[in-house]
């Protein structure tokens, strides 16, 4: 309404979705104080848009429209590998010290240990999916369900094992899910982001990662990688070949020091 007035959804063009995207980076951010851009940045001027197509992709199942104008082409929501920055193990080590809760600890532990779709996949996780005997986790993936890729089967990783025997044994009796209380937070990125400045790592001081989670999930399966092999990163990230070198694969800044030893 913001941009186009209250005018009729049925009138909503693909020339007017690319209006849309240009109106978010220029003018869309409605907090913007004097002196601040009005634009919305590029990470979350995608979010919009991909509110934007869900809402409109519904119209169209209730037959109100034939076709998603917002899925026009140009109109790109996704990151590549190259929008997104590495983080290194060692950074969320430190962040680890400057969280508030076990559950928090935990939180982090797992998102740099497993590459997993936040907060999804975080959300549905119980105790009964933990093997320890087995040393694996049982990760529900509410996104690739449609596809009878229900779940996924992952290693318990050192660092997440440390803060999941913490966290099993802090859990109240009875307790069904991994993560009770942050479940139930709808701002679990805000929050994190909060934590991760406190922490005041390098070189993230003053400002945050440009698409928090998705770095996260990009830097851990990056070194699966690098680690354990392509096939294996992906059967634990729960994605393809393809989507894993497109998206997820990063080029490490120390990725450039051995190019130039190895080049020696």
């Amino acid at each position: 309404i913001d941009c186009f007035g209250n005018v009729n959804v049925t009138t909503i063009q693909p020339k007017n979705a690319r209006e849309f995207w240009r109106w978010l980076i220029e003018e869309g951010n409605s907090l913007a104080k004097e002196g601040e851009s009005m634009g919305l940045g590029t990470n979350t001027a995608k979010q919009r848009l991909r509110y934007a197509r869900a809402f409109f992709e519904q119209a169209v199942e209730d037959e109100l429209l034939r076709k998603n104008p917002f899925n026009a082409k140009g109109l790109k929501t996704t990151q590549t590998a190259a929008e997104k920055e590495y983080i290194p193990l060692s950074t969320i080590e430190k962040v680890i010290e400057f969280c508030p809760t076990t559950e928090w600890k935990l939180l982090f532990a797992l998102i740099r240990s497993v590459p997993i779709r936040m907060p999804s996949e975080s959300k549905e996780l119980t105790w009964s999916d933990v093997d320890w005997e087995a040393n694996k986790i049982l990760i529900h993936s509410p996104k690739t369900r449609a596809i009878g890729q229900s779940s996924r089967l992952v290693p318990i990783f050192p660092l997440l094992k440390q803060w999941l025997e913490k966290a099993f044994g802090d859990a109240e009796e009875g307790e069904l899910y991994v993560f009770p209380s942050l479940r139930l937070n709808s701002n679990l990125s805000t929050t994190a982001k909060k934590i991760v400045l406190r922490a005041k790592v390098e070189p993230w001081i003053g400002k945050t990662w440009g698409n928090f989670f998705n770095s996260l999930r990009a830097s851990t399966e990056t070194d699966l990688m690098d680690e354990h092999g392509l096939r294996r990163a992906c059967q634990w990230a729960g994605n393809s070949a393809a989507t894993a070198m497109k998206n997820y694969a990063l080029v490490r800044k120390t990725d450039f020091t051995d190019a130039r030893y190895s080049a020696v």
